[in-house]
C-alpha cells in the first residue's frame, strides 16, 4: 500500500510538473515535426493576405482600431474592463466599419475571452494584431538592445503571446493572481509587432556596440547584408517567436517591428538630422525572409515635421529620387505615406495615427480640432493609404485614456492621480473615438444656454442684477450666470484659490475686487471672453518662461500681489528648422529667438453650445449664451489644479521654485460688471476621492469614421 501510495504520489507530481512547466513556462515536445504548416495570414507583394474556405487567399485591408484597457478610476496596469466591457466595445468597433482591433500589449483574460465570444458569435469576425513592447526602463535605459530587459524579455513575451493567443498560458500578473488563458483566438490572429516605439540613443548606441552581432541566420528571418546591429537584434527576435510558434502549433502569422518617423530607414542632412534629433535608421529592408508567412513594415505617425521629404540628405535624394519623384507631398504628412509605400518591398501598414480633441494643441499654428474634424482628419489618413496601397492603417485610439501624459500639461498634473479626472487640456488624454463622461447617468451641466438643470441651492452670490450658481465634476467648474442682457455687456468673475498670491484689484481690465484673486474671468460676448491669471500664479511662466522667451522666471518673480492679470497660456512645438545658409545670416539673438516654444492662448474661450444631442454640437465650446443667462465650464487645469479628485493646487511657485501641490482650504468667487468693487463670497470645493462616476458617449468622430469605413466595408 505504501509502495502504492508512494508511485500515486510521484506520477501526481510529474503531472503537476509538467503542467507547471506547460502552462508557465511554455514546454513542449514537438511530436511531428514533419506535419504541415499551416499560414492563415500570409504577405503578397504590397498586400496583407488571408486565406479561404476553398484554400485559396484574398486581400485583407486593415481598417483596425487601438483598443486599451484604459477605464477612468484605475490605473493603466489594473486591466479594469471585464469581459462585458470589451465586448460592448467590439461591437461598436465593428459597427464603425472596422475589422480588426489591435493590442498594444498583451492583454488581460478578459480582452482574449471577450474577443473569442465576439468571433463565435457573429458571422464577421474582428482580426487581432497583437504588439509586444520594450518597457520604458529598458528602452530609455543605459543599456544597449541586448540588454536583460530589451531583447531576451522581447523573445520570451513573444512566446508568451504565442501561448496567449493559442489559449494555453498562466501568467503571474502579481499580487499573487493569475491569469488563465484558454480561449484560442489563434483563428483571427494576423500577426505579431515587435515593440512599440524605439528609442533613437539606444537604436544608436546598439548600433556603435562593437562587440554585439553583425548578421543573424536564422530558420525563418535573417539579416540582410546591410542590416545594422539594431536590426540584426531584430531579426533574431522574429526568427525566435516565428520558431517557436511554428514547432509547437505548427502555425504561422506575419511578423513586423515597429518604426516610426524618427527611426526611418531615410537619411536626413546633418543640419537639420540635428535638430530633429533623427541620429538612427531601422529599415525593413534590411530583413531576409525565408519561407514562412510573411514581413511586412509598420510606421507609428505622428507630427514630425510637414515635409520630410525636404530634409533628407542629398546622398539618400539621389539614391530614391526616382521614388520621391512619384509622391505627392501635399497630402497628409507631407507624402511620407506613399513614399514608404513605394519605398518598401513589402506591406506597409501604418500601425497607429491620431488626432486629439483636446483643448490645448502641441504644436504651434495646429488650432484644437472639434470631434467632427477630428474624424475628418483620421478619415483622410485613412484614404489617403489606401489610394497609396498601403495595407491597412490603425486608429489610435479607441478610448480616451485619463492616465496618458502630455509634455506641455504634465508639468502641472498629479502624474500619480491622472485616471480619477479629466483634463481636456492634455492633448493625449484626448484621442479616443468614445470618450468618458463624469456622471453616472447625466452631467452636471450641459453647456446649451439653458438653465432649468440648475437648483436654487447652487446659487452663490448675487451681485449688481445678476446671480451666480457653481457647480463642479471630473472636467471642470461650471458656472452659470443670470440676468438681462448678458451677452451686451462685460462680465467678470474673480476666482480665489490660494491665500500665498492674488491681488485685490486689475490693471487692465481696470478692476477692484473685494479680495485678493488669482484668475479673473472676463464675459464680453461670443467671440471675445476668455479667462486671465494674476502672473505671480502663472504656472507657464514658471516651468516654461525660459523656452518662450529666453528669460528666466526665477531671476524676478512677480510681486504676490501684482495687480497684473495674463494670457493663461500653454506651450507648444514650433518647426523651426534652419538651413546652414539661415543660421549664418542670422544675429545669435534671431537664432535663440528661433529655437522658442511657441505659446497658446488657453485661456481664450469658444462660444457654442456644448449639447452632445443638439444639431449644432461643438465639442470645444467653453461657453454658451441662452435666454437671460450665460453657462460657462472652466477646465481644472486652467485653475492650476493638480488633482481635483483631491483638491489639491499649485502652492506658490516662487518660493517652491517649481510646482508644488497642497490641498485647497478654500475658495473664493466673485461676480460684477466692473462699474463698482466686485463683492466675492467663499465657495466650498470637496472632491471625490477614489469614487468616480462616469458613462460612455461615442464622440462625433466615430460616426464620421463610420460614415467612410461602413462605405468601404460594403
Amino acid at each position: 500500500m505504501k509502495s502504492f501510495l508512494t508511485a500515486v504520489t510521484a506520477i501526481a507530481a510529474i503531472a503537476l510538473g509538467l503542467w507547471l512547466c506547460t502552462f508557465y513556462f511554455g514546454f513542449y515536445i514537438d511530436l511531428h515535426p514533419d506535419a504541415p504548416v499551416a499560414a492563415p495570414f500570409r504577405a503578397a507583394g504590397e498586400t496583407l493576405e488571408r486565406r479561404t474556405d476553398d484554400g485559396g487567399y484574398e486581400t485583407l485591408a486593415l481598417r483596425a482600431v487601438d483598443l486599451s484597457a484604459s477605464m477612468p478610476g484605475h490605473p493603466f496596469s489594473d486591466g479594469a474592463p471585464e469581459r462585458e466591457d470589451y465586448l460592448r466595445w467590439m461591437e461598436h468597433i465593428a459597427q464603425m466599419g472596422a475589422n480588426a482591433v489591435q493590442a498594444g500589449q498583451i492583454m488581460d483574460v478578459d480582452f482574449y475571452d471577450a474577443l473569442y465570444t465576439y468571433n463565435t458569435t457573429h458571422d464577421t469576425p474582428l482580426y487581432l494584431m497583437q504588439v509586444l513592447p520594450v518597457s520604458d526602463a529598458a528602452n530609455h535605459g543605459s543599456e544597449d538592445a541586448y540588454g536583460a530587459d530589451f531583447s531576451p524579455k522581447l523573445i520570451r513575451d513573444g512566446k508568451v503571446a504565442v501561448d496567449v493567443i493559442h489559449g494555453r498560458r498562466n501568467v503571474s500578473v502579481g499580487g499573487g493572481s493569475v491569469g488563465y488563458y484558454r480561449s484560442d483566438v489563434s483563428p483571427w490572429t494576423l500577426g505579431y509587432i515587435v515593440g512599440y516605439e524605439w528609442n533613437a540613443d539606444t537604436v544608436a548606441y546598439t548600433d556603435h556596440s562593437v562587440s554585439r552581432p553583425e548578421s543573424y541566420a536564422g530558420q525563418y528571418v535573417s539579416s540582410g547584408r546591410d542590416a545594422s546591429r539594431f536590426e540584426v537584434m531584430l531579426c533574431q527576435v522574429m526568427d525566435e517567436i516565428v520558431s517557436y510558434e511554428t514547432d509547437k502549433y505548427k502555425q504561422q502569422r506575419l511578423i513586423s517591428f515597429a518604426n516610426a518617423m524618427d527611426s526611418d530607414p531615410f537619411e536626413y542632412d546633418e543640419i537639420y538630422a540635428r535638430q530633429l534629433s533623427k541620429v538612427s535608421q531601422v529599415d525593413a529592408e534590411h530583413v531576409a525572409q525565408r519561407d514562412f508567412a510573411g514581413f511586412f513594415a509598420s510606421y507609428r505617425l505622428y507630427a514630425f515635421c510637414s515635409d520630410p521629404i525636404a530634409y533628407f540628405s542629398a546622398g539618400q535624394t539621389e539614391r530614391i529620387g526616382d521614388i520621391i519623384a512619384q509622391v505627392d507631398r501635399g497630402g497628409e504628412y507631407g507624402g511620407y505615406m506613399q513614399l514608404l509605400n513605394a519605398y518598401h518591398t513589402v506591406p506597409v501598414y501604418i500601425a497607429g495615427y491620431g488626432f486629439s480633441s483636446a483643448r490645448a494643441p502641441v504644436a504651434d499654428g495646429a488650432a484644437p480640432l472639434t470631434e467632427y474634424e477630428q474624424g475628418q482628419a483620421l478619415v483622410n489618413v485613412w484614404r489617403q493609404a489606401a489610394d497609396g496601397g498601403l495595407a491597412g492603417v490603425c486608429i489610435s485610439s479607441w478610448q480616451d485614456a485619463w492616465e496618458r501624459r502630455t509634455w506641455n500639461t504634465s508639468f502641472a498634473a498629479s502624474l500619480t492621480r491622472t485616471p480619477w479626472w479629466h483634463d481636456l487640456q492634455s492633448e493625449g488624454q484626448n484621442c479616443g473615438l468614445m470618450a468618458f463622461v463624469p456622471g453616472q447617468s447625466q452631467s452636471v451641466c450641459v453647456l446649451d444656454g439653458y438653465a432649468g438643470e440648475w437648483d436654487e441651492k447652487d446659487a452663490v452670490l448675487s451681485s449688481q442684477g445678476m446671480r451666480l450658481s457653481v457647480r463642479y465634476d471630473a472636467e471642470g467648474v461650471y458656472l452659470l450666470i443670470e440676468g438681462e442682457d448678458l451677452a451686451e455687456k462685460p462680465i467678470y468673475v474673480p476666482i480665489d484659490l490660494t491665500g500665498a498670491s492674488g491681488s485685490t484689484q486689475c490693471e487692465e481690465p481696470a478692476l477692484r475686487f473685494a479680495g485678493a484673486a488669482d484668475f479673473l474671468l472676463c464675459l464680453n460676448g461670443p467671440e471675445d471672453s476668455r479667462l486671465l491669471v494674476q502672473e505671480r500664479y502663472d504656472a507657464m511662466r514658471e516651468n516654461f518662461g525660459q523656452e518662450t522667451s529666453g528669460v528666466n522666471p526665477f531671476l524676478s518673480p512677480p510681486d504676490p500681489d501684482s495687480p497684473r492679470f495674463v494670457m493663461s497660456g500653454t506651450a507648444v512645438s514650433r518647426e523651426n528648422l534652419l538651413s546652414t545658409e539661415q543660421q549664418l545670416l542670422m544675429t545669435n539673438a534671431e537664432l535663440l529667438a528661433n529655437s522658442f516654444l511657441g505659446v497658446w492662448d488657453a485661456g481664450a474661450l469658444v462660444h457654442g453650445c456644448g449639447d452632445p444631442t443638439a444639431e449644432d454640437y461643438n465639442s470645444l465650446a467653453d461657453f454658451c449664451y441662452g435666454e437671460n443667462c450665460v453657462e460657462v465650464r472652466i477646465p481644472w487645469l486652467l485653475l492650476n489644479v493638480a488633482d481635483p479628485s483631491q483638491m489639491l493646487i499649485h502652492q506658490d511657485y516662487y518660493v517652491n521654485y517649481g510646482v508644488k501641490s497642497t490641498r485647497a482650504e478654500g475658495c473664493a468667487i466673485g461676480l460684477g460688471s466692473g462699474e463698482d468693487e466686485i463683492p466675492m463670497t467663499a465657495l466650498r470645493l470637496e472632491g471625490w476621492g477614489d469614487d468616480v462616476p462616469f458613462r460612455e458617449r461615442l464622440k462625433q468622430s466615430y460616426y464620421v469614421v463610420q460614415q467612410a469605413w461602413k462605405e468601404a466595408a460594403a
